[in-house]
């Protein structure tokens, strides 16, 4: 019989645990990939007919294209937060998020603990007769908070997944690797690498932006504090306008990154290849 206390610790453990061995298994799937690529080259090139040594030398160039992909990315990576801190002072950031999907999920949290408590003052007010009238004034009034705070909603628990997928980022890159070595297949890992290399530095950016948002309304005392809700949800639904703006303009120069880092990908192999 396990207690709460027991099930906590394990739970903790099994995250913990996770994160110490995620940037192993992120270049474990590199260096294996590229093993197993280079080692199936040069095995059709030694064991194999005329044709299969010509199709084991074509594996073989293509797999050092690869790597000399998987090359760019690792200086892009490794220098990622450099790349960060400059992009962020240009465009006035003070400090760079360490952990973006935790800036986000706090978000997302306080974001519904918000509409939440205003849902259920709204219902409130509308259980007695001579509060109703106020209800629907409040619930009127915040409108314009209301739609801010759902898309805001939508688009911080998708950055917060982005933000997770970019974590994986290096084993992106060795799957994005295994595909470019196949000429059929390589738009595909060259859609993979722009990815890994691209959504670190997106969501990052963002949840640095993101980081001095913080919502904070009262609502315990909501038939004498209408003022002040109304006040608080007008500036707070300002901020998540902002937000919701600068969501859609990452998304859009995420998308044109990656789309145009996987072109030049595709047609560097084919001209090279």
């Amino acid at each position: 019989m396990v207690n709460g206390n027991q099930l906590t610790i394990k739970l903790y453990f099994y995250r913990d645990g996770i994160g110490m061995i995620q940037p192993y298994i992120n270049w474990g799937i590199i260096y294996l990939s590229m093993a197993i690529q280079v080692g199936y080259g040069l095995a059709r090139m030694n064991l194999g007919n005329a044709q299969q040594r010509r199709e084991g030398e074509e594996h073989l160039y293509n797999s050092v294209y690869g790597a000399v992909l998987l090359a760019v990315f690792y200086i892009i990576y490794s220098k990622s937060n450099t790349i960060m801190a400059a992009v962020g002072s240009s465009i006035g950031l003070q400090s760079i998020a360490g952990n973006p999907a935790a800036t986000f999920s706090l978000m997302f949290t306080s974001i519904s603990t918000t509409l939440e408590g205003l849902y259920l003052g709204i219902i409130a007010l509308d259980a007695a007769i001579v509060t109703a009238p106020l209800s629907v004034y409040l619930s009127q009034s915040t409108q314009y908070f209301q739609w801010m705070a759902q898309l805001a909603l939508s688009n911080a628990w998708l950055f917060y997944v982005l933000s997770k997928i970019g974590n994986y980022s290096p084993a992106l890159a060795g799957l994005g690797f295994d595909l470019i070595v196949l000429r059929h297949t390589r738009t595909w890992g060259g859609l993979l690498i722009a990815t890994a290399i691209t959504l670190p530095i997106s969501t990052t950016l963002l949840a640095s932006w993101a980081s001095s948002i913080s919502i904070s309304m009262n609502f315990t005392n909501i038939a004498k504090n209408v003022e002040q809700i109304l006040t608080g949800a007008y500036y707070y639904g300002t901020e998540l306008q902002e937000f919701n703006i600068a969501s859609e303009l990452t998304l859009a120069v995420s998308g044109a990154s990656i789309y145009g880092i996987s072109r030049a990908i595709d047609d560097a192999g084919h001209q090279l290849l």
